[in-house]
């Protein structure tokens, strides 16, 4: 769904016929992707208990360096020298040009 506040996952209820994972979501990708629905409903979520270097995708580490930039202002993470998604992940791409922007607004901001 689009808006946040009525943001659902969709589950089919087609059971093993149909299995369709078309960004290869993964369950760290979850757990972050509900961090992320907190911080949009409220401008704030904990993140403390997941360690970063653990994360095994791309989707993941990409909402992560957001989310601590935005909740901390840490994004020491982040660097557009060395880009951390794979020319092949679509939603990657598209989310690490999406945080690159707001680490760009946020820094931007910070001298006004």
């Amino acid at each position: 769904m689009v808006h946040a506040r009525t943001a659902a996952y969709y589950v089919t209820d087609l059971g093993s016929e149909c299995v369709l994972n078309l960004f290869n979501i993964q369950d760290d990708d979850i757990i972050l992707l509900d961090r992320l629905l907190e911080y949009r409903n409220d401008a704030t979520c904990y993140i403390g208990d997941i360690v970063y270097e653990d994360l095994p995708t791309t989707l993941s580490k990409l909402i992560y360096i957001y989310l601590e930039c935005m909740t901390l202002g840490i994004y020491s993470k982040y660097t557009s020298d060395n880009p951390i998604s794979m020319p092949d992940d679509l939603l990657g791409m598209c989310y690490e040009l999406y945080v690159a922007d707001s680490i760009f607004r946020y820094i931007s901001d910070l001298g006004s």
